[in-house]
């Protein structure tokens, strides 16, 4: 017999070891509430779910209760006195080999680098009396397992499905695939799915070393072919869709497409059972659902967003009875198909199983079954580092999902670091100033920079600048603008956007600089573009706000939106709305003060806040659902992403000219008095406070990478600031005042001042 705990009353129960090893539910009579029971015997201790434990502490946390134990670490409950949260603390196991250790740090970094809502939060990382460790967003809900249970309509279902799909197209934007997706790595608050336990998580970036042919990752009832096979070669976006396919069976049909009493059972059909689905579910989502299952990786849906583009035209009721084929399978429609194979004993299917399992050493990590994945404990981040990692292939659009901060080159793939989120997080290391790489003169009142496939990407007076990341040499220039560039450039498909006074949008070939195009909006144009989807987002000072298709030969305005003011702040994407500021015109009545817009991606306005003063420049930032903004009446304000509801407002101690930075610690508000605010992201607690010496405005947005925060003043100086803490770590004092906002990529942070010199500081 076993003791384990209702999770939900804490409520105690003694039950056969047969019924815990295998997980079988169990309703608590005296909450009613169904939960797994979590019990195992470790050394020198049970633990339970909810098992309290006494005055304990590791570190600053404080810890309640023990949540699970999977396969690297142990999960607590825990308290953190200083942010004053509560925390689910992982610990990596003492005992574990290296590479387990360097899998549990890759499973921090996954997460970390991701910020979605629909993704556990990441707070911190650390190491601890040489105990490995992270803290992640402590959830109270229900495993996905459970919601699949209980009676929710196949609609509501889509619609949970539909989130998933997104989440995890965001991961895979990042270059994070996931390996492990099951029900119970899957959280439910509601009717909203929190995306957790990335200990299998791939990152394309650190692919090296920890995974060798023939090793089996992840669990085999939702584990694609090529996992099961051991072919980690070819295990990628593809691999999520199918295990994402048999957790969509399972809330379809209320059963596991795969069971079976023993892994070599599960296996043989995981390589060759097919899906069979009751007359009662639409037969569109069965083809949907069978696409996502093919055992081939070439029929299966080669993005996660083709499987989101269906399921979200059977919800609109627009699928084709027949779903188009992928390409690669097309050129096979009118072939001879093969002679049917005569049925074979099952039996010999296990031969060459076997022969697998014995000379190639197989691995099984069946993590999350043994790894309990518990109710209260998840990860997310919204930490909305864009873009991709993946080779762009033909007809594929994910390489035009650009940023109006910074791009890097990793074998020739061009990896988008800054976001349209405006979020300033980079997913870099972070880099002091101890290492002057380089610095080239250039003419003053210099741009943020963009990093795109080696080169630096800015603009200073009417010029356009591109240099060499390693060196700094001058590659091109552009100087054909009539009037100042005052914004950041926008880099895709190796074209990249300048946005000038003289009303026009300058379209330059990114290898020679020669003008491409250029688009007339009208209206002088003081802000940064953004581009997703082919799509070219910006608004001018006459209050027009227009989406530009680039995509072909032949660029056209798709729609134009007429805003309150003009618009002289860059635009944000966050999901599917567009966040826009304006400030009001002469002329005009109803609108004395700055508007924050919220339009979606067809140009149809979805809400509006107005500030306390007509004066607001800076982008709005958006993270959480939450959307930040700051005008001239010392204040900034937190707002509902959906509906534009005041969530809370704080005084700062001048006018906000530049755009926050947000990440899991705080929300970071540069002023005019030269102050940096911290704040918390939900509450808006003030967190702490940073002056510049001697107190000048600060003009530029601040960056992060990792825990470190860079922000440029106009007293010369730039300074790399701890998140948490707000102290100073570091400071480089160039001659000239700062108006810019840093850049970083793997090897370099940099920054140009009003010395006439760009800058390049390196490890």
């Amino acid at each position: 017999m076993g003791k384990t705990v209702c999770p939900n009353c804490k409520k105690g129960y003694t039950l056969a070891n047969e019924k815990i090893e295998q997980k079988q539910p169990v309703t608590c009579g005296q909450c009613h509430k169904v939960f797994i029971p979590l019990a195992k015997t470790f050394p020198g201790e049970i633990a339970q779910s909810g098992q309290q434990i006494k005055k304990k502490k590791f570190g600053r946390y404080e810890i309640i209760s023990v949540i699970g134990q999977g396969g690297m670490g142990k999960v607590y409950h825990a308290f953190d006195p200083k942010l004053n949260r509560s925390v689910a603390l992982k610990i990596l196991l003492s005992s574990q080999q290296n590479h387990i250790s360097e899998r549990f740090i890759i499973e921090a970094q996954a997460m970390a680098c991701l910020m979605h809502p629909n993704i556990a939060v990441i707070y911190d990382i650390g190491s601890k009396d040489g105990k490995d460790f992270f803290t992640m967003e402590f959830i109270e809900g229900i495993l996905l397992k459970e919601f699949i249970r209980q009676n929710h309509s196949i609609s509501e279902l889509c619609q949970v499905m539909l989130k998933i799909a997104k989440a995890l197209s965001y991961a895979h934007q990042q270059g994070v695939v996931h390996r492990d997706l099951k029900p119970s790595n899957i959280m439910m608050v509601d009717h909203e799915p929190k995306v957790m336990d990335f200990g299998l998580a791939k990152l394309r970036e650190n692919q090296q070393g920890l995974t060798t042919s023939g090793m089996l990752l992840g669990t085999l009832q939702y584990m694609s072919p090529e996992q099961a096979n051991g072919q980690v070669n070819i295990i990628d976006e593809r691999s999520d869709i199918y295990s994402l396919g048999a957790i969509f069976y399972e809330m379809l049909m209320k059963k596991p497409l795969i069971e079976g009493e023993t892994n070599f059972n599960m296996l043989y059909q995981v390589l060759n059972a097919q899906a069979k689905f009751s007359s009662d579910i639409p037969g569109s989502l069965v083809q949907i659902c069978k696409r996502a299952l093919k055992k081939d990786v070439k029929l299966r849906y080669q993005k996660m967003d083709d499987f989101i583009r269906d399921l979200e035209s059977h919800h609109s009721k627009k699928i084709p009875r027949k779903i188009v084929r992928n390409k690669t399978t097309s050129r096979t429609k009118n072939r001879r198909k093969p002679p049917k194979k005569k049925n074979m004993n099952p039996v010999l299917y296990f031969v060459p199983v076997v022969l697998f399992f014995v000379f190639m050493g197989v691995l099984f990590t069946t993590n999350d079954d043994q790894r309990q994945s518990e109710k209260n404990y998840s990860t997310h981040e919204d930490h909305s580092k864009n873009l991709h990692t993946k080779k762009p292939q033909k007809n594929d659009t994910s390489d035009n999902k650009s940023t109006n901060r910074e791009v890097r080159l990793v074998k020739n793939r061009p990896v988008f670091q800054g976001n349209n989120a405006h979020t300033g997080v980079y997913n870099e290391k972070s880099i002091l100033f101890k290492k002057l790489k380089w610095k080239t003169p250039v003419q003053k009142k210099a741009t943020s920079s963009v990093i795109y496939k080696g080169l630096i990407l800015f603009a200073a007076r009417t010029t356009c600048y591109a240099l060499n990341s390693s060196n700094g040499e001058i590659k091109w220039t552009f100087d054909k603008a009539d009037q100042d560039i005052w914004a950041t450039p926008v880099a895709a498909n190796d074209v990249v956007y300048f946005a000038s006074k003289d009303a026009h949008i300058y379209a330059l070939d990114i290898r020679t600089g020669q003008l491409i195009d250029k688009y007339n909006s009208h209206g002088g144009i003081d802000s940064s573009p953004i581009i997703e989807n082919n799509t070219l987002y910006f608004g001018n000072g006459e209050k027009m706000f227009y989406a530009l298709d680039v995509k072909g030969r032949k660029p056209k305005f798709k729609w134009k939106f007429l805003a309150k003011g003009a618009v002289q702040a860059s635009p944000t994407i966050y999901q599917d709305y567009i966040y826009i500021n304006s400030r009001p015109v002469q002329g005009t009545k109803h609108y004395t003060k700055g508007v924050c817009h919220a339009i979606d991606k067809t140009g149809k306005e979805k809400w509006r806040f107005q500030t306390k003063d007509q004066i607001i420049f800076s982008a709005p930032t958006v993270a959480n659902g939450i959307v930040y903004i700051g005008d001239y009446s010392y204040t900034f304000f937190a707002l509902h992403a959906k509906t534009g509801k005041l969530l809370w407002e704080k005084s700062v101690t001048g006018n906000v000219d530049a755009s926050a930075a947000v990440n899991n610690y705080g929300v970071y508000v540069p002023d005019s008095s030269g102050l940096l605010s911290a704040f918390h992201p939900k509450t808006g607690k003030k967190l702490w406070s940073f002056s510049t010496t001697p107190a000048q405005p600060i003009f530029a947005s601040p960056i992060i990478a990792q825990k470190v925060l860079y922000v440029g003043s106009t007293n010369g100086t730039m300074y790399a600031i701890d998140c948490e803490t707000g102290k100073e770590l570091d400071r480089f004092e160039t001659k000239g005042k700062i108006y810019s906002s840093a850049s970083i990529d793997k090897n370099n942070l940099y920054f140009a001042s009003d010395d006439g010199f760009f800058y390049a500081f390196g490890r």
